[in-house]
């Protein structure tokens, strides 16, 4: 897509939105009634929802990637990386531009008309108008399953009003504080809110307890069904996946599975447990909706920023999209068992509504020399993170993502081992991929080599690079 096209369909999400300013009424007042004008009946359309602290967004493109053989899918998720039209993927690929432009504009008539009948306070907000093209979308593409990523909770998600029976909570942690509440019990009972009133509900593994504890006292006041992920033990580990071993006989024969072992195209221990969900969430496709999965597209699943390889200047340079210190806890292990922590360069942003002070000791944690840097969407400036950062800590400032890059590269040739690691934001990631021109979907081919030296390399994990010093 040209980046005068996503201009222009990012500034009708704001004129609709942001421009108005989101109604003074309660999401379950204001979406509700909105949602059943727009789209009062899914037909034949299958709802899926995916809610969680981390892993969500990796949850529903791994269902996807099974789904994919026997249907065709639809999956909304967000933020994204470069262009709005990531956030409507159908059967792997962005949106149809033609048919993105033209539901947007149908879309601003209707939401004219409900307005004018209805009153100021029952404006949707961006995040509610993105879910209401989506499912515009996926209607328009003829889309048979609909897996859509919840944005911050449960009950207080738009996403929670859809129908649908199956859902998920993949793990519950210590993020949106400010609107979920300060505790991860109060943060798992709103993320309850994910599953309808006698649906089913699949945990992810590893919850803490007192999460889980509130996830199941709300699952029986609703009379919801909870389903456990299924266990997975990793095989072999490589730097771009794991192949790992399903152990549960009734698993594998709900599947006719040929082997007890799959290969994940995503990298990380934490990427397993989500592999672990995914599983028991296409148990239940099948068993309840009788939608069928080939669990082998796990092995071709790709998820651009998670733990992604790409080369400059002959050297790599990984961007993961962790945010919060239990998505960076996982970064760190990853590259505690690939990388030499003395061969790490740190690109490292955050966004300004972050509570991001408390990471900072982290995020020093995961390399000897860290560049700081803003200049991206919702970007705190470097000079406000450097007053936060520890003191003993090695860090510079960069102004922009194109200082950064430059600063990153510098140190690079200062020293014929090092790599540069990229963290901290969705944005920033985002931000780097569209200087270098990265492809953030499988579908685009990535340019020649430019005038730079950028070599845009692994998409989401599909070549084997190896990191600076591991093996």
């Amino acid at each position: 897509m040209s980046s005068s096209t996503h201009a222009r369909h990012f500034d009708f999400f704001l004129q609709v939105t942001a421009r108005r300013i989101a109604g003074k009424a309660a999401m379950r007042e204001r979406f509700p009634p909105i949602l059943s004008a727009w789209f009062p009946d899914p037909g034949g359309m299958h709802i899926i929802r995916i809610a969680g602290t981390n892993g969500k967004g990796s949850v529903c493109a791994m269902l996807e990637a099974c789904l994919r053989s026997s249907n065709r899918v639809g999956v909304f998720t967000g933020p994204h990386l470069v262009s709005v039209t990531e956030r409507f993927r159908i059967d792997g690929a962005p949106a149809n531009d033609a048919m993105l432009t033209e539901i947007c504009e149908r879309f601003r008539l209707f939401l004219d008309n409900w307005l004018s009948r209805h009153g100021p306070e029952m404006t949707p907000s961006f995040f509610e108008v993105l879910v209401l093209i989506a499912l515009a979308v996926f209607r328009e593409a003829g889309v048979k399953v609909a897996v859509f990523e919840a944005g911050i909770g449960g009950y207080n998600d738009a996403v929670s009003c859809l129908p649908g029976i199956i859902s998920a909570v993949t793990t519950v942690g210590l993020d949106h504080q400010d609107r979920l509440g300060s505790g991860l019990e109060e943060i798992a009972a709103d993320k309850a809110g994910i599953a309808s009133e006698r649906g089913m509900l699949v945990l992810g593994p590893g919850m803490d307890e007192k999460a889980r504890t509130a996830l199941f006292r709300d699952a029986r006041k609703r009379n919801v069904t909870v389903i456990e992920a299924i266990p997975v033990a990793p095989v072999e580990k490589h730097r771009n996946g794991s192949r790992f071993q399903i152990t549960e006989p009734g698993f594998l024969n709900l599947f006719d599975l040929p082997a007890e072992t799959l290969y994940l195209n995503l990298a990380g221990d934490h990427q397993l447990r989500n592999a672990g969900t995914v599983l028991a969430l296409s148990a239940a496709a099948k068993t309840e909706l009788g939608i069928e999965s080939d669990l082998i597209g796990l092995s071709r699943i790709s998820w651009p920023g998670r733990l992604q390889w790409f080369r400059i200047d002959s050297r790599y340079w990984l961007a993961d999209v962790a945010h919060n210190l239990e998505a960076v806890q996982a970064l760190r292990c990853y590259l505690d068992d690939r990388v030499p922590h003395a061969e790490r360069i740190l690109i490292y942003g955050a966004a300004a509504d972050k509570d991001y002070a408390p990471l900072l000791p982290a995020i020093k944690a995961l390399a000897p020399q860290i560049i700081l840097t803003g200049g991206f969407y919702r970007s705190i400036q470097p000079e406000a993170l450097a007053e936060e950062f520890p003191s003993d800590a090695e860090y510079r400032c960069a102004s922009s993502i194109a200082e950064a890059i430059e600063e990153a590269r510098a140190l690079c040739r200062q020293s014929p081992h090092v790599g540069v690691i990229i963290a901290g934001s969705v944005f920033l990631v985002g931000a780097v991929f569209d200087q270098l021109k990265i492809p953030t979907h499988p579908q685009q081919k990535p340019p020649g080599q430019s005038e730079g030296g950028v070599q845009p390399g692994i998409v989401s994990g599909n070549t084997s690079l190896p990191p600076t010093g591991g093996s």
